[in-house]
């Protein structure tokens, strides 16, 4: 729940802010801001978190978490009006959960304003205009709540209306000791860590049980499928009879009638009216042949779906268990185990993990050659089980960020890998969960890496798996690996993933040797391939260019992963 406004007092209470300057303001992500003061020899930071429910505002310890990469519009708009100018005073309005900060600027008083409503957060940014203050522009703009630039700012029943119609409040027993500033940020900091834990549980807990159901469906289907195939086992046998009669039958009969020297009766075999005597026999044979190749691989892909749907269901109990294990350590008091559960401790050098800032981190990609990479990059199937029958440490990791973010079709459970983590694939890792494809494959949920290591594999790749709006990645003028990245519907590819990519290029151009390189990237549908040319030439066209220097600690990170030693 949100902070009541005697705890909104408490907070204030604790700060001596005001004289010092607004040093720098800095958005870590789209729910909170965090406002830098400097004075003589102290330095504050104090963070506004507009995310229901745990709407609030504390100072900050500790390092602070990295601001976006770009400034959103209101952070833009308040970095230009306010850094760098003296706080005047920081106050609450009456009892209405409205934090107002005084600014000096040179034309006036600027107003910052937190509303911390648990129901309506939002933070304003007005000017003073005579008698009254008038809205510049609002983290959310809301015309009909007066929230929105022009309007006046604020309605003028705010901090009129007393004791918040006559409820009572209180300041909540926190737990920990210290200043109430320091235990309302250890108290938020360890309820969105909970809350963290349980939304990862449900995100996995419903990619488990969709991808068991899919499995499930498989299974049903190539079932069927082997048992049809079966039937056809037997039409050589078919094909003989027909060759031994052939002088019972004429163009045009739709039956056959003859003896099974197997069981010594009669068998009626269907024929086909357009074809010969001959051509039905031919038929039959062909038809068993093609029905012993279909089993073999049904059977195979029968064993490998039985595989992951033992696997799902492993993980999905492992989850529960693991789940009851943590709840019942939380209700005994026992914070230990408890937060091995919480993702958000400590994200385990998963990508995809939380920190307890709730910033994102993650470990490093790594290295792979040609060679290392057919043993496989990440934690593959080995790795799962391992994770599975370990202790409440290893389930931790292995559930410790978001599932992947296809749950059919292509197979990237990997047998219950570790999905939080990057995860790859390798060439034989690929055929087996049905991407049935050559290359080099890198998961890291939710982008998808591809690579070509040679001509006959980027051309397979490009023609059986790329699709028109993933990304292609090249050396610019020389020959090289082709790098495909798919991402979800509507998301751009990060830096990060390009950084990857354009290593994985560098890596597995071995001949090249090379250590830093000029690259180009477009997507796969301005691509254009050559009639008649070499296997794999394409021309790109709307490239962008890109130049990678080769990471050797990102690169090795991926081989440690891996089990693999620096070559």
């Amino acid at each position: 729940m949100s902070l009541n406004w005697k705890e909104i007092d408490a907070v204030i209470a604790e700060w001596d802010l005001e004289g010092s300057r607004l040093k720098r303001i800095r958005q870590p992500d789209y729910s909170r801001i965090i406002l830098e003061f400097s004075s003589p020899g102290a330095s504050s930071a104090v963070v506004l978190v507009i995310k229901p429910p745990n709407v609030r505002i504390h100072l900050l310890s500790g390092a602070l978490p990295k601001a976006l990469p770009r400034p959103p519009r209101f952070s833009a708009v308040i970095k230009s009006r306010l850094e760098g100018l003296k706080l005047e005073r920081v106050f609450q309005y009456g009892c209405d959960r409205i934090v107002r900060f005084v600014f000096l600027a040179d034309d006036g008083r600027l107003f910052l304003d937190a509303k911390l409503w648990g129901n309506a957060p939002n933070i304003i940014l007005a000017r003073e205009d005579g008698g009254t203050s008038v809205v510049i522009d609002a983290f959310s703009r809301r015309p009909g709540r007066g929230e929105a630039p022009g309007e006046l700012w604020p309605p003028e029943n705010i901090g009129k209306r007393g004791n918040a119609q006559g409820r009572q409040f209180s300041l909540r027993e926190l737990p920990g000791e210290g200043s109430w500033n320091s235990r309302v940020e250890n108290y938020y900091r360890r309820l969105e860590r909970e809350q963290n834990s349980q939304a990862m549980y449900n995100l996995w807990e419903r990619y488990l049980e969709l991808r068991e159901s899919y499995l499930v469906h498989k299974a049903r289907s190539l079932s069927e499928n082997v048992s049809r195939f079966s039937l056809q086992s037997g039409d050589a046998l078919w094909g003989e009879i027909c060759m031994a009669n052939l002088h019972l039958v004429k163009k045009g009969d739709l039956f056959l009638e003859a003896e099974d020297w197997t069981t010594g009766g009669t068998v009626r075999i269907p024929l086909k009216a357009n074809l010969t005597p001959a051509e039905n026999a031919r038929y039959y044979f062909n038809r068993q042949k093609r029905a012993a190749r279909a089993l073999e691989r049904l059977k195979k892909d029968e064993q490998i779906v039985q595989d992951d749907l033992k696997d799902v269901r492993s993980l999905l109990q492992k989850l529960k268990d693991f789940a009851l294990e943590a709840g019942d350590a939380k209700e005994g008091g026992s914070e230990e185990v408890g937060s091995k559960y919480d993702c958000a401790k400590d994200g385990g050098g998963s990508k995809g993990g939380f920190s307890e800032d709730g910033t994102k981190d993650g470990a490093k990609e790594g290295d792979f050659s040609k060679a290392g990479g057919s043993e496989g990059i990440a934690r593959g199937k080995n790795a799962a089980e391992e994770h599975v029958a370990g202790a409440s440490d290893s389930v931790r990791l292995l559930f410790s960020g978001p599932p992947p973010a296809e749950v059919s079709g292509r197979g990237w459970l990997n047998s219950g890998g570790a999905s939080g983590s990057e995860r790859s694939l390798s060439e034989s890792g690929g055929k087996k969960y049905g991407l049935n494809l050559p290359g080099l494959w890198v998961f890291k949920p939710p982008y998808t890496i591809a690579v070509g290591r040679s001509a006959a594999e980027s051309d397979t790749l490009l023609r059986k798996w790329a699709k028109g709006n993933d990304t292609w990645l090249h050396l610019r003028g020389r020959p090289g690996a082709h790098v495909f990245i798919r991402a979800p519907k509507g998301k751009s590819i990060p830096l990060e993933i390009l950084l990857d990519a354009g290593n994985l290029a560098l890596s597995c151009s071995q001949k090249n040797k090379l250590e830093e390189s000029s690259m180009h990237y477009t997507q796969v549908k301005y691509l254009r391939r050559l009639k008649k040319g070499k296997t794999g030439a394409v021309i790109p066209t709307q490239e962008k260019n890109l130049h990678i220097k080769k990471d050797n600690v990102r690169l090795q990170a991926l081989r440690e992963l891996a089990g693999l030693q620096k070559e």
